[in-house]
């Protein structure tokens, strides 16, 4: 309460004014704007979201019982499960592509990965891209590919991110670790591609 009165005095609200049973829009007469003011000064102070509605008359024993259940209940942060990274040489996933039919690819790269890569000029490039993240995502699940086969990690690619879609067995073990998202990144320098592979 000490801590909402100070940001209350601050406003230029009297502090004889301030009870447990004074209300914010009828007996303080405060606008939107001094809300959010009181917001951000609580975010501040005491390191909380504290959200406001304008329009709902809340007494200030009503802010501090939020306050407090803020306080007692911080927000879930996001635990990261695994990390990958992969760095390939673009010229070596040349050599692996070049001899390979469809077929054969299809044992590495899913048909929508093949589709995608054939389709751009530096398919090489995609090539290397889709690789490298199958290999990130093995080391994010903690085992490697070991037991999953390459063609259960599919590398969606936009500019310089990749979308990561498992199913079989890589699917069952990420389930078993706990993923439920993906967060995967890729650049390419000096003819080499890197990507970084986030397990949630």
């Amino acid at each position: 309460m000490n801590i909402l009165k100070s940001i209350l005095i601050d406003l230029g609200i009297p502090e004889a004014s301030l009870r447990n049973n004074t209300l914010l829009y009828k007996d303080l007469q405060l606008d939107s704007v001094e809300i959010v003011e009181i917001a951000l000064g609580l975010k501040r102070k005491l390191g909380v979201n504290v959200k406001l509605e304008t329009g709902q008359d809340k007494t200030l024993a009503e802010i501090c019982n939020i306050v407090n259940r803020a306080i007692a209940s911080p927000p879930k942060s996001t635990e990261v499960k695994g990390l990958g990274i992969d760095i390939v040489p673009i010229e070596s996933i040349a050599k692996l592509v070049d001899p390979c039919d469809r077929q054969s690819l299809s044992l590495l790269f899913t048909p929508k990965e093949i589709d995608l890569c054939q389709s751009k000029s530096n398919f090489y490039q995609y090539y290397a891209v889709c690789f490298a993240t199958k290999e990130a995502v093995g080391k994010a699940l903690g085992t490697g590919l070991v037991g999953i086969d390459w063609n259960e990690i599919e590398a969606n690619i936009t500019s310089n991110k990749v979308i990561i879609n498992l199913s079989g067995k890589a699917g069952d073990r990420a389930k078993k670790r706990g993923v439920q998202a993906w967060l995967a990144n890729w650049c390419d320098w000096d003819k080499h591609i890197l990507v970084q592979a986030i397990a949630l």
